[in-house]
């Protein structure tokens, strides 16, 4: 820990719960006095991150400097858990020193007007005094005015857009600028303290989704899944020899107050070896937690395991889900359209399945005929827990399409259930093409948006929702195969 001068600026968030400013003690604690450091990671790309840290003060009123904070913290969220210590004020100092900056704060200060070399190669030097200091062009070219000596100077500084040798340099550090972001608490304790603190918080920047791989089988009826967690950190800040966990779940959190500056620099790309595990049910949300303490870098991407399934049951399935609005409208009347390929997995364990999955990205392969993985499609997925269906539509079908042409369409006035209602009549032929060397089973579907009936069918249908009529069709290779069906829908 380190003692050092008071420090102020003017962009701080403040939170004043009682007294005056006044002279008061500081200690600075920095990342060498930390002696643990935790990361629950959500899905909403921010983290709480729990930063504990020794601390040794003596009684009264102190000014505590946690330095080396993540500079897109959440500063309304901080909290510094210790019974022995109060908290009076919350300060988060994150304005940063920069060029302009430090021109503007050494104005009436000394400095030195470095021009060129000298023969040895030495900076040539005098000592003047910065008046003011100006962008005359808007083009980021300051112009500074300098007294040195007995005469005054306009001095244009290098930039982009000069070639000027002529610069500046400074003593020192002015005073209420800060080389890294510092959250301070004023505390008050009634006797010396010497224990560990634990500084939680939240921050944007760092966040985590699931990436999930599967392989088929052959005869495309199993899978061999595998399930990443994948963390990006671009908060700021290194997260070295951190426990962490990811939570999966959809977090209420409200929209921030500050729009802090963001910074977007390269990332570096690591895969850890440890597979993460699935703690008991945390509220109402799933968590995962590392087996082993780790390091990610800002700017890094790292991937761990959370699942591995060696053969899970899948049903493949051509389908097509229209709206009866669509039908009303004649939108897709005798246009040629695919089917939708899509895998259907149930997330049960007599399935091979049977684990809550996090939201992400669910990609598919196929081994060819050399056993090299080819990929064939991907989608995102929602949380899904055990018992639902997953559905991963991965692109459409070459071979089987279909044909909707609408006939008899009629509509009939004021509907039964509301003055303003309308209800629609309409005749459906749907003509389907299986151009495979082998039968193709399709689904075909229609979700309306009022209450409904089908009239008429050639092929009986099945009521999947309360909205929603679907039929199966096996189409003969080679061949097509028509369905129709007539509709009676009222409007509201």
């Amino acid at each position: 820990m380190k003692t050092g001068a008071t420090i102020f600026s003017l962009c701080s968030f403040l939170f004043i719960a009682g007294a005056q400013a006044q002279d008061i003690p500081e200690v600075e604690v920095t990342k060498e006095d930390r002696t643990g450091l935790a990361l629950t990671i959500y899905n909403g790309g921010f983290a709480q991150v729990l930063d504990q840290r020794h601390v040794a003060l003596g009684a009264g009123r102190t000014r505590l400097l946690f330095s080396d904070v993540a500079p897109k913290m959440d500063a309304e969220s901080a909290l510094l858990t210790t019974d022995a210590l109060s908290i009076i004020e919350k300060n988060f100092d994150y304005d940063l020193l920069s060029p302009d900056k430090l021109l503007v704060a050494s104005i009436g200060e000394e400095v030195f007007v470095i021009r060129g070399k000298d023969e040895n190669g030495e900076d040539k030097y005098e000592l003047g005094t910065l008046l003011s200091v100006t962008d005359l062009n808007n083009f980021g070219s300051n112009v500074a005015v300098v007294e040195v000596g007995d005469r005054i100077e306009t001095i244009a500084l290098s930039s982009a857009y000069s070639s000027s040798s002529i610069r500046l340099a400074f003593k020192g550090l002015p005073e209420g600028f800060l080389r890294k972001p510092t959250l301070s608490m004023t505390v008050s304790n009634q006797a010396s303290f010497d224990g560990e603190t634990n500084l939680a918080y939240l921050a944007d920047g760092i966040g985590w989704q699931a990436d999930y791989v599967a392989y088929l089988a052959s005869d495309e009826t199993s899978l061999e899944l595998k399930g990443w967690i994948t963390i990006n950190n671009q908060s700021g800040m290194d997260f070295t020899n951190s426990k962490i966990s990811a939570v999966a779940g959809t977090i209420n959190r409200s929209q921030a107050k500050w729009n802090l500056q963001r910074r977007v620099d390269n990332r570096s790309y690591s895969i850890s070896g440890g597979a993460m595990s699935q703690a008991p049910v945390f509220s109402e949300y799933h968590e995962y937690i590392l087996p082993e303490r780790t390091t990610i870098l800002n700017n890094q991407t790292k991937q761990v395991a959370f699942l591995e399934r060696d053969s899970v049951r899948v049903n493949k399935v051509l389908s097509y889900l229209t709206f009866s609005q669509l039908i009303y409208n004649s939108a897709n009347d005798d246009q040629l359209q695919p089917m939708n390929v899509v895998y259907e997995i149930g997330n049960k364990e007599d399935q091979g399945l049977g684990a809550p999955l996090p939201e992400g990205i669910f990609r598919v392969y196929k081994t060819d005929a050399d056993g090299n993985p080819r990929f064939i499609g991907d989608n995102q997925i929602p949380h899904t827990p055990k018992g639902e269906m997953v559905k991963v539509a991965v692109g459409k079908a070459f071979d089987v399409t279909f044909r909707e042409k609408v006939s008899n369409l009629a509509q009939e006035g004021t509907g039964i259930s509301q003055p303003r209602s309308r209800i629609y009549n309409a005749t459906v032929t749907v003509s389907f093409s299986n151009a495979k060397d082998e039968p193709a089973s399709v689904r075909y579907g229609v979700q309306f948006g009022g209450n409904w009936s089908v009239e008429k069918e050639s092929l009986p249908h099945e009521k999947t929702s309360a909205a929603t009529a679907e039929w199966e069709i096996l189409i003969p290779a080679n061949r097509t195969r028509d369905l129709t069906f007539t509709i009676r829908e009222e409007i509201f």
